[in-house]
């Protein structure tokens, strides 16, 4: 595909479908959470690990028609966390710090992660299996960063156990 091409596949598809996905997800943990508030990560760690085959097959499938097709589903769970992560922390965070914790939380997932850690970490592994892959380096180093999702998936998971318990519930009153 022409740059102008993927990028006006990944800008319409990838980020409706995402937008749709972050959405959906609100609805569904904040209907799934006033039963038990542990969907709010049970859901972002099932639609974490149920989009990485589509994801995978994504970067892997070599027709980019097919590659599209497959990605939608996984566009629209890869994002369900977003939302719901972010009213966890303001379900374990007291009142008095509850800014200070989203504005933490925002800076390391998008700041530090999305925009500085995971696509240098994504550039320095497809320059290292460029010698092996060529021009297929990129698809392979990005193969392995979703790998994260799995485990991001699994930490939710896990979280979700204590998350009753955790919760901080209080009276503070932010000055």
């Amino acid at each position: 595909l022409s740059l102008a091409e993927a990028g006006s596949r990944v800008g319409f598809q990838g980020m409706m479908i995402s937008a749709i996905g972050v959405i959906g997800a609100g609805l569904i943990t904040d209907r799934l959470g006033a039963r038990d508030v542990r969907w709010y990560l049970w859901w972002p760690g099932i639609a974490s690990a149920g989009a990485f085959p589509f994801l995978a097959a994504f970067l892997l499938v070599p027709d980019p028609d097919m590659a599209f097709l497959v990605a939608m589903p996984g566009a629209f769970l890869n994002t369900m966390w977003v939302g719901t992560f972010n009213a966890t922390v303001h379900l374990l965070a007291r009142p008095s710090i509850r800014a200070t914790s989203a504005s933490l939380f925002a800076m390391i997932t998008s700041g530090l992660m999305g925009q500085g850690l995971g696509p240098a970490a994504v550039g320095f592994q497809s320059d290292a299996l460029g010698p092996a892959y060529g021009a297929d380096s990129l698809r392979y180093a990005l193969a392995l960063a979703l790998t994260v999702s799995v485990w991001a998936a699994i930490h939710s998971l896990l979280a979700a156990r204590t998350l009753r318990e955790d919760r901080f519930v209080t009276k503070d009153v932010a000055r």
